[in-house]
């Protein structure tokens, strides 16, 4: 399919969303990052606490005021694609900073080598993958991944320290390398306009949870796209979605007539440029489909300085009232640490598949009459059938191997027509 085809069911699962304010947001996601050792906290005390603990990043010495001097050159920036890489040593300064704080009732950080800990990375360049044998090319802005996976797209692959890895991150991957979905854990979406912007302030001020945000606004509707009249054909390409340059303007490429083979109607012109929550859509419905039965995605939508987080499950997508992250470092910096602490469940991995790795996954299932039941997952097949959306049962298909229903099979052969299992 080409990205026409696919953007209205797209549009119309982001544009039936529910809303939250950010603090509503912030405290839930906190609340998976708590330290189940300790009495479970209030979820509002928890905020408060942590942004009491996150001011000191902001406001205090030589790492405070390099976040903000680099936040500053991402405020300067006018061209949407110059703006990632500031954008990108900001976050990760903020991260390496963060590691040192001990917010009250939340999990620490990891060991600075652990394979979940997770770093913003200057992406903008096509991500690649299958589905029901055609494949898909996306090109999301920034992605978070984790530690391991920036340091195999990085030019030299091998870092004695995972600071030297963070400060790389702001590099687009070397020519040779990029990353998988599976490794995506989120991704950052911006778009620029001409909107005045105001730089960082002096000093942040101590600030309580019951407080308006800075430059909180409403979170904005995605572009209406025309609803799906029939079932779209599965005959057709599932095109490139090229990032362009944000200037106003088609490419070149969206401009001139794409044509099929001799036996089609030419292709017609794509959109000018997807709405960034409709292409968040896209980046989020590839994250879903990456995964055996991932449970839920978290996504940002950055315009200029207002910062909108979504949260997708299969059953609705919610998103987040704006805030200006720049006023309002402090929250940022709450988000931060939530995204330093999550583990793979908090990112919406299924507890089942979360430590199954490879490209034949293996799990054992508990079963009342046939004891423990071997399963390794073919992922890594033309015969797997992905879901590609936001909503719904996702319903995918793998075939599988096990030795234990194997012997079971062979047991009763005049039962059983095929030795295959899915």
């Amino acid at each position: 399919m080409r990205i026409k085809d696919l953007r209205p069911w797209i549009t119309r699962d982001v544009e039936n969303y529910r809303t939250c304010e950010i603090d509503t947001m912030l405290e839930e996601l906190l609340y998976h990052c708590r330290d189940t050792n300790k009495p479970n906290p209030d979820k509002s005390e928890l905020l408060v606490s942590s942004l009491k603990a996150v001011l000191k990043v902001c406001n205090e010495g030589t790492p405070a005021q390099h976040i903000k001097t680099l936040l500053t050159k991402f405020l300067n920036v006018s061209d949407e694609r110059m703006s990632y890489e500031p954008f990108v040593q900001a976050v990760n300064a903020a991260l390496l900073e963060l590691r040192k704080v001990n917010a009250p009732g939340i999990v620490c950080s990891n060991d600075e080598w652990d394979p979940s800990n997770v770093l913003f990375h200057h992406n903008d360049k096509p991500l690649c993958q299958l589905h029901q044998g055609e494949k898909s090319t996306r090109k999301p802005d920034v992605v978070v991944v984790p530690l391991q996976a920036a340091r195999l797209v990085q030019e030299d692959g091998d870092f004695s320290k995972p600071v030297e890895v963070f400060g790389e991150a702001y590099k687009v991957p070397k020519k040779e390398s990029s990353f998988q979905w599976k490794d995506v854990c989120s991704t950052v979406e911006f778009k620029r306009s001409g909107r005045r912007i105001d730089l960082p302030p002096t000093k942040y001020k101590d600030i309580k949870a019951s407080a308006q945000p800075t430059g909180s606004v409403p979170a904005p509707i995605a572009t209406s796209a025309p609803k799906p009249s029939s079932e779209p054909r599965r005959s057709q390409r599932l095109k490139a979605d090229n990032k362009r340059p944000y200037d106003g303007q088609p490419s070149n490429e969206a401009r001139s007539k794409r044509t099929k083979s001799n036996n089609e109607p030419p292709m017609e012109e794509e959109p000018e440029k997807l709405h960034p929550n409709v292409q968040n859509g896209l980046y989020v419905a590839e994250m879903f489909a990456a995964h055996i039965a991932r449970q839920s995605v978290i996504s940002c939508v950055i315009m200029n300085d207002i910062l909108y987080v979504w949260y997708f499950d299969r059953q609705d997508a919610i998103q987040c009232a704006g805030f200006n992250f720049i006023q309002d470092l402090p929250r940022f910096m709450v988000l931060l640490l939530i995204i330093q602490r999550m583990q793979n469940v908090q990112w919406g991995l299924n507890p089942l598949f979360a430590r199954a790795t490879g490209s034949a996954p293996q799990i054992h299932v508990e079963d009342k009459d046939l004891g423990s039941v071997d399963l390794k997952f073919i992922v890594d097949t033309e015969d797997r059938t992905t879901h590609y959306g936001l909503r719904g049962r996702a319903t995918n298909v793998f075939p599988v191997e096990s030795d234990r229903l194997s012997q079971l099979m062979q047991q009763h052969p005049s039962e059983n027509s095929s030795n295959e299992m899915i």
